[in-house]
């Protein structure tokens, strides 16, 4: 996550935030969650920074499900998730190689392909 301080991302990682994503996330077909009106719901719980902060979290969770299996215990940024293979297109070059063998993965982003790698049977190494 570009732009997050360590303090910002303890709390996106803490008991409460992941409670609260929980209670206010959506599943694969929910219809999408009015970012503004879920900030204002929140914010009635949290500061305002982590409440802005949490209910980007939610947005980007809700889209995430197009690319990842479950990208509930995932943290995103915007731009990584837009540039994230799709599960069908990281499918594609994990079937290249037979399972049970490594890859190294440089410049993985936020890792989709690397989990297609792992689903295969590979022992991957991603670095970004």
């Amino acid at each position: 996550m570009t732009g997050v301080s360590r303090a910002m991302f303890d709390f996106l990682r803490g008991d409460r935030a992941v409670a609260l994503r929980r209670t206010h996330a959506t599943l694969p077909g929910d219809a999408p969650a009015d970012p503004v009106a879920l900030a204002n719901v929140l914010r009635r719980e949290l500061p305002s920074h982590d409440a802005r902060a949490l209910a980007e979290q939610i947005e980007l969770e809700r889209r995430a499900w197009a690319k990842f299996e479950d990208p509930r215990p995932l943290l995103f940024d915007r731009v990584g998730l837009e540039q994230a293979s799709s599960r069908a297109a990281a499918a594609i070059p994990a079937s290249l190689f037979p399972a049970g063998g490594d890859i190294l993965d440089l410049g993985c982003g936020i890792g989709a392909d690397a989990i297609a790698f792992g689903r295969r049977g590979l022992r991957v190494i991603a670095v970004e």
